[in-house]
């Protein structure tokens, strides 16, 4: 059904409605934190309504933005009730136009079952993993219903709109924007000889990962293909920055393979400490895969590396096709082949010139395409679609 809606009203609040919000950390909270900063510089009153973390008030304090935590609501079914009572309240409280949905599920489930008799639109960010893993069964159903009668669908990669479009979701639009990068924060050209001390990097080849620990990251095939390199492995130094389930598997691994000197687990880094580290690496490497359905959607870490002007080794699997130009910026790698990665690293290891060439392509490539401002340039765009009086000047659809 057609419902012709007043032109947009910037002083009523985008609703970004996420699960995943800062100050927990990970590549969907920089999303959604990064997707409400720009919002608001660009005019929009934005209100968030977000799960509580740890030290999320004070937090909360320092934005400029609002932020209305969902206290003691977590992600299981019987917790989604408390969640449309806030969902519900913001909504009618600040008469609400356009909701952003940072998570399909709870967030779009929640924005589906009210958006016909509250007159909102609903927009769902797609990410990955939790389109792949939720494709079939009860949330199978409840996945491809509440795409089907979103007011548009923004896939993180290429990758995800495949998958999307393989659900046979065909009345909403669907567009793919990319996670983005803030280069003037990640950049080349920091002092980290600090850190070079620290891991006895000098005239080592140092990699390193950023990411969750968890298998389908690669961390395991990456020490596996150092084991391969036999007398050359004393040339490499390797820093896993990050933490999660896989960590303890990890270590003993790299203790079992005889790396326990020459493998460093930080565990987690606040952004200050990242961006040294990306400063201080000489290739990023993470040869992503697919595990059981659990795949990397897109992978911000590669570009965060990029815009540090770094080369990039990442698994040939997901969305990370589109963060990584094959041959310019790095190289895509089988990410089940040990020996395709150890060929790899290897070969930048005796090819330094040609890493650090590749590492400016990368900020190039950082700085051209993937800064959030035009990522959110790109979002905005689709807003104006949703509503009569604006650019496309097109009504609503709701389902």
């Amino acid at each position: 059904m057609l419902f012709n809606r007043p032109k947009f009203d910037k002083n009523r609040p985008i609703l970004v409605f996420a699960l995943n919000f800062y100050p927990q950390r990970g590549g969907i909270q920089t999303y959604s934190y990064e997707l409400c900063a720009h919002l608001h510089r660009m005019g929009y009153s934005v209100l968030v309504l977000a799960r509580s973390y740890e030290g999320d008030e004070a937090f909360d304090a320092n934005q400029p933005f609002k932020i209305r935590r969902m206290r003691g609501c977590g992600i299981r079914f019987l917790r989604i009730v408390p969640m449309v009572f806030y969902f519900l309240y913001a909504i009618i409280r600040h008469r609400v136009q356009l909701v952003h949905c940072v998570n399909w599920i709870p967030c779009g489930y929640i924005a589906r079952r009210f958006a016909a008799y509250l007159r909102y639109a609903y927009v769902v960010s797609c990410h990955g993993s939790e389109i792949t893993r939720n494709r079939t069964g009860l949330k199978g159903h409840l996945l491809r219903s509440t795409l089907q009668k979103a007011s548009w669908i923004i896939a993180g990669s290429g990758f995800t709109r495949t998958v999307i479009n393989g659900l046979g979701i065909l009345c909403t639009p669907v567009s793919v924007i990319n996670y983005g990068v803030n280069s003037d924060f990640f950049r080349p050209g920091l002092d980290a000889e600090f850190l070079k001390v620290k891991y006895g990097t000098r005239g080592k080849l140092m990699l390193l990962t950023v990411a969750e620990l968890r298998p389908r990251k690669g961390v395991d095939k990456v020490l596996q293909a150092m084991a391969l390199l036999e007398d050359r492995k004393r040339d490499i130094i390797y820093v896993v920055a990050g933490e999660g389930p896989d960590q303890q598997r990890l270590e003993g691994l790299a203790a079992g393979l005889g790396l326990a000197d020459q493998v460093f687990f930080t565990g987690f880094l606040s952004d200050k400490d990242l961006k040294y580290h990306y400063a201080a690496c000489d290739l990023f490497i993470m040869p992503n895969r697919d595990e059981k359905d659990d795949v990397e959607g897109f992978g911000i870490a590669f570009i965060e590396a990029g815009a540090s002007g770094k080369p990039v080794v990442a698994g040939n699997s997901g969305g990370a096709a589109d963060a990584v130009a094959h041959g310019k910026t790095g190289f895509l790698v089988n990410p089940c082949s040990e020996k395709e990665i150890a060929e790899k690293v290897l070969y930048f290891l005796n090819n330094p010139d040609i890493g650090r060439s590749m590492g400016k392509s990368g900020r190039k490539r950082a700085e051209s395409l993937f800064s959030w401002n035009i990522q959110i340039r790109k979002t905005e765009m689709v807003y104006e679609k949703l509503f009569p009086g604006r650019s496309s000047a097109k009504p609503i659809l709701y389902h």
